[in-house]
């Protein structure tokens, strides 16, 4: 167990994809709140500025893959964490 190496988790083309789709719906629905997510209109009529705001609630995600993900990372932290514990720590 006390081993100094670390080992690298590598991801599957999935779990690479599920983490670009996780990162980009954080962006848009915490980190950036910015035009480029939030695509603004005019009412030539009333000149009336809107937006139509971002929702979690109408995206397709896949929660059973990212909890799988998680199972998977959570393992890894775990493993890492006991290499690193002293000797007479791990008995």
């Amino acid at each position: 167990m006390g081993s100094s190496t670390l080992r690298l988790i590598v991801p599957s083309a999935r779990e690479n994809e599920m983490h670009t789709e996780s990162e980009t719906l954080r962006n848009k629905a915490l980190a950036h709140s910015e035009f480029a997510y939030y695509l603004t209109s005019v009412n030539r009529t009333t000149r009336v500025i809107s937006s139509k705001p971002f929702s979690l609630l109408t995206q397709q995600f896949d929660l059973d893959g990212l909890a799988k993900l998680l199972i998977k990372l959570g393992k890894h932290v775990m493993r890492r964490e006991l290499q690193t514990l002293p000797a007479d720590k791990t008995r």
